[in-house]
């Protein structure tokens, strides 16, 4: 395997974005039980303590990501030739076929370690997340909004998957956390749709942006983050969290409006390709601040 093929085989996983449904998995771990990190750091790089508690989760978190987005870059190469034709498998570094053997292999290697970890519900919340990604790349992506919810859906399950291994203890900061990363995916979708219109109208892929428009879409975009910040504070208000950590949360919930209202002014391809990747770094961010302020 040549250098360019190795890139490109990393690059298609999306490792930001794969690291981050890792992360969620360990922040519904802690989200579940606030003195889980606390009584855990001791023996955390005990010989096999650190595998158990923090390693397998966040790999089963990593790999079935990364495998739903191998699948995504598979069955979207006839939209990538147009929208992004730099993209590995359209720029021809990674044979289409490979991309769908690669796919199938980061899953069977995400639930295997989570069939590893015994516990019945997590496994049945890993099956789900996998199924539901691979039929939104299948059916539901030519749905519209309904494409959107299912991606949505798919973005709580790690944090739920996280809380099972931890028997859902402290639910409603829980739930808070689900109902945000909900809201905030369903607007990052609705605004992917109108970086992607072009190649999406071509292929007939009813997003809210080819059916409604670009201003509509901003719109819903925009009413959906602000829900989302104004929510996001709910559980520091009710005690379930650190009030230290709010800053954090501050400058999350900034740059969301921030780059929503920019979208607003002006609902382009280049401002809605840069603000769904800032609602990017506002999610770490905000992940950031729950774990933090749970301990």
């Amino acid at each position: 395997m040549n250098k360019q093929r190795l890139i490109a085989t990393l690059k298609i996983i999306r490792f930001p974005n794969s690291i981050m449904m890792g992360i969620a998995v360990i922040i519904g771990l802690q989200i579940s039980n606030p003195k889980w990190f606390l009584i855990s750091f001791p023996t955390l790089f005990g010989e096999f303590q650190f595998i158990y508690i923090i390693a397998i989760p966040f790999l089963v978190g990593f790999f079935l990501s990364a495998s739903s987005m191998v699948f995504n870059d598979y069955v979207d190469y006839e939209i990538d030739l147009i929208n992004f034709p730099k993209k590995p498998i359209p720029a021809g570094l990674i044979p289409r076929n490979f991309a769908l053997y690669y796919a199938i292999i980061l899953a069977i290697v995400g639930l295997f370690l989570a069939f590893s970890l015994a516990n019945l519900i997590s496994v049945i919340i890993a099956l789900s997340g996998i199924i539901a990604a691979y039929l939104y790349n299948l059916f539901l992506k030519k749905r519209g909004i309904i494409g959107n919810i299912a991606v949505a859906y798919t973005t709580i399950l790690p944090f739920l998957y996280g809380a099972s291994l931890m028997n859902f203890q402290n639910f409603f900061p829980l739930f808070i956390l689900c109902f945000l990363a909900f809201l905030s995916n369903l607007s990052r979708e609705i605004v992917k749709g109108i970086v992607d219109m072009v190649g999406d109208r071509a292929l007939g892929i009813k997003t809210i942006a080819n059916t409604r428009g670009q201003n509509f879409a901003s719109k819903l975009a925009f009413y959906l983050i602000s829900v989302a910040v104004v929510i996001s504070f709910t559980p520091f208000v009710l005690g379930y969290l650190n009030i230290y950590f709010i800053p954090i949360l501050l400058l999350a919930d900034i740059i969301f409006i921030y780059y929503s209202l920019i979208l607003l002014k002006d609902p382009s391809k280049e401002n809605a390709y840069k603000t769904k990747n800032r609602y990017l770094l506002a999610m770490f961010l905000a992940l950031l601040c729950f774990f933090l302020a749970s301990i």
